[in-house]
């Protein structure tokens, strides 16, 4: 018997949710370019190195605590039920203020490791306790960041998502210009947290949150969680190995530098995998007795998903040049290389976040883990292999073939349909990288004809016609299609 297919209001959800995933991931990235173009201009690269260090050791607490409260909520029968969501924000407050406590344990040892070969890193020594009240902070958030995502609510979440941003980004500018430091950064963090915070609240109406405690509930979201707390560690020392590894290797201004070129480079991850957990997975949860049709959701669905990562990420890695020319100082140029180079490790990401929703979505919490496990130990055999030989773009190559072999062994837990997932990954990434290369061979040799202005011109260009691919196939009528076909 062919399996059913999904009702029309799901299709319908599916096309609002990656209408309003843009809408709030786009608006959120325009807002992300304006405060770093103000921000370069008031504050000196070493200040965005030090709070990359800062970010690093708060996430990877986050990280290494997160017992999978979100997608637990979104997959359990009673995500809905009062007495089990008021556990979970339970369980949250707790878990914000054990990691402001780690923030403050750990802010000694770790700024005299950093400062040892960058004396700038001294101030980490209160930037890491301070950087821990938005933990605090995010514990008191509402449940109503998870349930409004359980019913694909994503107009609600990108509201919640961007008025946040633009108080951050009004008080890191206002903070540079009185003490152009590291502080502007970690002070726009915290105006953020504190009224997403409220916003999550206001969207909760009429239900409250509040403390309480049920055992049955606590053992559900405990029981999912273990294996993805796991996984969550290892995702963390897999995403931020680089920058633990670099803190020490590189100085604060390459750091700094290193971390703006990934930053925009990372766009195509987010846009990815914002997809493929806010839209791909609440629809993959609902068909976990059919892992045949599941799969085959993921195939079609992860056309759209690979398509719009694929054009941003080879239109950042075409338009390198004429983003950090045009728009940045002259003292950030050597982010130019440096962010063609992350678009290895981009899209070899974005290969791994488009195929573990449905081992997930099964309950494979335990088989992903063991995935991260691997992907780890190949990050730091290669990069620093690569790092020993070839230096810095030795080391991003060897993190993007450590992704490449990881998505392979994700592809292996898939109970249908693992060849054609495999052909998938390579059709796109023959597509996307081949066009890449002869690109980027297209703006160097203008460049040694005409020059620096006919080869900055050149590359917009060239980037915006990547770009052009994906906004009418996501967005417009074909969108639609695509999403329908996909579902």
């Amino acid at each position: 018997m062919a399996p059913a297919p999904l009702h029309a209001s799901e299709k319908t959800l599916a096309i609002q949710g990656a209408f309003w995933t843009f809408i709030g991931y786009g608006g959120s990235q325009a807002l992300r370019l304006v405060s770093n173009l103000i921000l370069a201009r008031l504050l000196f690269p070493s200040a965005f190195g030090t709070m990359a260090l800062v970010n690093v050791f708060l996430m990877g607490l986050q990280m290494i605590s997160d017992i999978g409260l979100g997608p637990g909520i979104i997959r359990s029968p009673r995500g809905n039920d009062d007495t089990f969501l008021r556990t979970a924000w339970s369980m949250q407050v707790i878990r914000g203020g054990v990691l402001f406590l780690m923030c403050c344990g750990m802010a000694y040892p770790v700024s005299l490791l950093y400062s040892a070969s960058n004396p700038g890193a001294s101030q980490l020594l209160l930037m890491l306790p301070v950087a821990g009240l938005t933990a605090v902070i995010g514990g008191f958030s509402s449940t109503s960041l998870y349930t409004l995502n359980k019913v694909m609510n994503f107009r609600a979440l990108a509201v919640m998502e961007l008025l946040p941003q633009l108080a951050s980004i009004v008080v890191m500018v206002l903070w540079a210009l009185v003490n152009p430091s590291a502080w502007a950064l970690l002070a726009g963090g915290i105006a953020y947290s504190l009224l997403r915070c409220a916003l999550s609240h206001r969207a909760n109406r009429p239900r409250t949150d509040g403390f309480g405690w049920d055992a049955s509930a606590y053992q559900e979201l405990s029981g999912f969680g273990r294996w993805i707390m796991a996984s969550t560690l290892l995702s963390f020392l897999a995403s931020q190995f680089d920058k633990l590894l670099l803190g020490k290797l590189l100085t604060l201004t390459e750091l700094g530098l290193y971390t703006i070129a990934l930053s925009f480079s990372h766009v195509a991850i987010h846009i990815a995998n914002r997809l493929s957990v806010s839209v791909l997975y609440p629809l993959f949860a609902k068909r976990i007795d059919n892992p045949q049709r599941m799969t085959e959701l993921c195939l079609k669905g992860r056309k759209v998903v690979l398509l719009a990562g694929g054009a941003v990420c080879a239109a950042f890695c075409i338009g390198s040049d004429a983003f950090f020319s045009l728009l940045y100082p002259h003292n950030y140029s050597g982010s130019i290389d440096i962010a063609r180079w992350t678009c290895l490790t981009i899209w070899s990401t974005i290969l791994n976040v488009t195929v573990d929703r449905v081992p997930l979505a099964l309950g494979q919490s335990k088989a992903l883990f063991q995935t991260k496990v691997v992907n780890l130990l190949l990050l730091a055999a290669l990069s620093i292999a690569g790092y020993k030989f070839l230096g810095l773009p030795g080391f991003i190559s060897g993190m993007a073939l450590a992704n490449l072999v990881t998505a392979f062994h994700v592809n292996l837990l898939y109970p249908f349909n693992r060849l054609a997932i495999a052909v998938q990954s390579m059709e796109f990434s023959l597509l996307f990288g081949l066009w890449s290369l002869v690109a980027v061979a297209m703006v160097w040799y203008m460049g040694q004809i005409f020059g620096d202005s006919v080869r900055i011109g050149f590359s917009l260009v060239l980037s915006m016609a990547t770009m052009s691919v994906m906004i009418p196939t996501l967005l417009g009528l074909r969108g639609k299609r695509a999403v329908h076909e996909a579902i």
